[in-house]
C-alpha cells in the first residue's frame, strides 16, 4: 500500500545509530506513484535529502531483474534524483545503466536487505552526478580505491555497519571533498566526518593507517 510504501521510506531516511545523524528531514505533503515495465514505484515528497536538496523524487525498484530491458516510452519523464532497492533481495551487485531511465540520478541507496559482498570498483563511473551514495550493512569487506574517484560531486557517502576490512590506495583521497562520511561499524573502521574538516582529516588518517591494504 501506499501507507507502507511511506513507512518504509521513513524507515530508511531516519534509521541513522545516532539523532544528530537524521540527515533527512522530512516534510509530507504528497505522494505520486508510477510504475514501469520495470517497475519502478515513484513517491515525491517535500523533503529534504543531505547533498540533493528539498523536493527529492524516490524511486523504488520492485522488479529487480536488470537483465530485463525496461520500456522506455513509459519512463522517459522519470527524472527521479534517487533511487532505491531495499526491496531486491538477491541484489548482489550495482546495476549499470540507470541513467536510461533517470536521467537526474543523484542518489543510490543500497541497504541491510541486498547482498553486495565484491565490488570491482567501476560500478559507479557513469554515474558523475551521484551527491548521495549509501551502501548499509551488507557483507562487502574491501572497498576498491578507485570506486569514487569519477563521482567528484559526491557529497554525502555512507558505508556504515558493512564488514569492511580493507580500502584500496586511493580511496581516502577520493572522499577528501565530501561533506558527510560515515564509517562507523565497520572490521578495520569506525569513524564518521560529519560537514568537519578536522574530523575528516582524523577519518583519512585512520583509513590510511588501519584500513589501506
Amino acid at each position: 500500500s501506499v501507507y507502507q510504501q511511506h513507512l518504509n521510506l521513513q524507515k530508511i531516511l531516519i534509521n541513522s545509530t545516532m539523532s544528530k545523524r537524521m540527515i533527512f528531514l522530512i516534510f509530507l505533503f504528497g505522494l505520486v506513484g508510477s510504475s514501469t515495465a520495470r517497475d519502478f514505484w515513484c513517491m515525491t515528497q517535500n523533503h529534504f535529502v543531505s547533498g540533493i536538496g528539498r523536493n527529492t523524487k524516490i524511486c523504488y525498484v520492485h522488479n529487480c531483474d536488470f537483465e530485463e530491458p525496461s520500456d522506455r516510452r513509459s519512463n522517459s519523464q522519470l527524472t527521479s534524483a534517487v533511487v532505491e532497492f531495499n526491496r531486491c533481495t538477491e541484489l548482489d551487485y550495482i546495476p549499470r545503466g540507470l541513467m536510461d531511465d533517470f536521467p537526474n540520478l543523484q542518489g543510490l541507496f543500497f541497504d541491510s536487505n541486498n547482498k553486495i559482498a565484491t565490488l570491482k570498483g567501476d560500478e559507479l563511473y557513469e554515474y558523475t552526478n551521484l551527491k548521495f551514495f549509501r551502501l548499509y550493512d551488507n557483507p562487502i569487506q574491501h572497498i576498491p580505491g578507485n570506486l569514487f574517484s569519477r563521482n567528484r560531486k559526491l557529497k554525502h557517502l555512507d558505508l556504515e555497519y558493512n564488514d569492511i576490512m580493507s580500502v584500496g590506495m586511493e580511496f581516502p583521497d577520493t572522499i577528501r571533498h565530501m561533506k558527510h562520511v560515515y564509517m562507523d561499524g565497520n572490521d578495520c573502521i569506525n569513524m564518521s566526518a560529519e560537514n568537519d574538516k578536522t574530523e575528516m582529516k582524523m577519518l583519512i588518517s585512520a583509513l590510511k593507517k588501519n584500513c589501506v591494504k
